[in-house]
């Protein structure tokens, strides 16, 4: 638990004797699952929390020290009540109950249970980094700090593949969820749209591009610089593609990618391109959530709400992956010289004020000779994902040396 909210603080070495059988993580897991599984804070008071630490403790009361409250044993004590709330399906009080007939039933149940209670934490705004991984349920499911607890992490895995294999649970990216009748055909619904994307290069292509020139955007918007003795402002605009940009009297960054061209037409040394599953599952989940619409059951609102979370997730790890590029970009001047900087918009800056001390005073194009395929000053840079840049007055700009004294 060492990546979440809840793991081991400094403080908590005074509280494990006064508090023990009840681990502080274990303690601060409760907290967070009766604020989400209870709109009104009815249960998340003090003497909800109290009575349900007061029957946990008489649950291990007779085993010897060193058996611990596992973080699951607070659904037994929610379960009835979530039930009536409308907080919990009956059929995934049903699912949960029905594991204790199977072999290995006990833990079985209770990791459905704590598969339950994990995917009612938020994921927005109080996500506490709590995920219904392996790893994760086997360190709240252990209930003994010696030999049993290896045995249950040994377990734990095999089981929850046996799980998944009986339909109990669905396996979305190395989490698990309890899964209902209505929320298997969610989840058929969403891989069927996600094979169809695999095949379908130009959609991901241009849905690619959208967020690349959104992150972007987003970095440089209102670049300017002033030119010369009289001030002049000039913006910054950017280009992209892999034609060069057409004349333009403000200062020019062109930006190609490694998606729509090889790696090496953009530079010889670019960095691979990076992972496009992201983009693809946010874009099934999309598609899956437009097709289904809203459910009038609850199994199904709750398959909604799940594949919501979904994109959320699929949505995050798709702004990292951009912000990624963005800020790995290389910057550089026209001739090949790399500029170095803090952030891509100073970089930019920088390389454009560099660009107007190199180009000089400009005569107006009516005096200058046709145009020539040159460029005039500039910047070339790549990114994670091979994001080339050109900045200059226009790379192929009708300008050219001639024009210049």
């Amino acid at each position: 638990m060492k990546s979440t909210k809840i793991a081991t603080r400094g403080e908590d070495h005074a509280a494990y004797v006064p508090d023990y059988p009840l681990l502080p993580v274990r303690l601060r897991f409760w907290q967070h699952v009766l604020h989400s599984c209870d709109a009104t804070c009815a249960a998340a008071q003090m003497r909800t929390q109290l009575r349900v630490a007061h029957e946990a403790c008489r649950r291990v009361a007779d085993r010897p020290v060193g058996a611990v409250i596992p973080a699951d044993f607070i659904y037994e004590q929610l379960a009835n009540d979530l039930v009536i709330s409308g907080e919990m399906q009956k059929r995934y009080q049903e699912i949960i109950e029905e594991q204790k007939e199977r072999p290995d039933g006990e833990l079985r149940s209770r990791i459905a249970a704590l598969v339950f209670l994990i995917n009612k934490l938020p994921r927005e705004g109080g996500d506490i980094g709590v995920r219904a991984t392996v790893d994760h349920l086997a360190d709240l499911l252990t209930d003994d700090l010696g030999d049993s607890a290896t045995e249950i992490r040994a377990r734990v895995p095999n089981l929850v593949q046996a799980l998944v294999g009986d339909g109990v649970l669905m396996d979305v990216e190395g989490e698990y969820r309890l899964q209902t009748t209505e929320g298997a055909a969610w989840e058929s619904e969403f891989r069927r749209r996600r094979a169809a994307l695999l095949n379908n290069e130009p959609q991901l292509a241009a849905q690619r591009l959208q967020r690349l020139r959104k992150a972007i955007n987003a970095q440089l918007s209102g670049v300017s610089v002033l030119h010369g003795a009289a001030k002049v402002k000039r913006k910054v605009i950017l280009h992209f593609g892999q034609e060069p940009p057409p004349a333009a009297d403000d200062l020019v960054v062109w930006v190609r990618d490694g998606f729509q061209e090889s790696e090496t037409a953009v530079i010889g040394d670019i960095i691979p391109k990076l992972k496009t599953d992201p983009l693809k599952n946010a874009l099934a989940a999309e598609e899956t959530l437009h097709f289904k619409g809203q459910p009038v059951g609850d199994e199904g609102k709750e398959a909604r709400k799940a594949m919501i979370t979904r994109q959320s997730a699929e949505e995050d790890r798709v702004n990292t992956l951009m912000t990624e590029i963005v800020s790995g970009a290389r910057l550089f001047l026209s001739g090949g010289h790399e500029l170095s900087f803090i952030t891509l918009r100073a970089g930019i800056e920088d390389a454009a004020h560099q660009g107007n001390r190199t180009q000089g005073h400009l005569r107006q194009p009516a005096e200058c000779d046709p145009p020539e395929s040159g460029r005039v000053g500039g910047m070339a840079g790549t990114g994670a994902s091979g994001i080339r840049s050109g900045v200059g007055r226009g790379a192929g700009h009708r300008l050219t040396r001639r024009c210049l004294w």
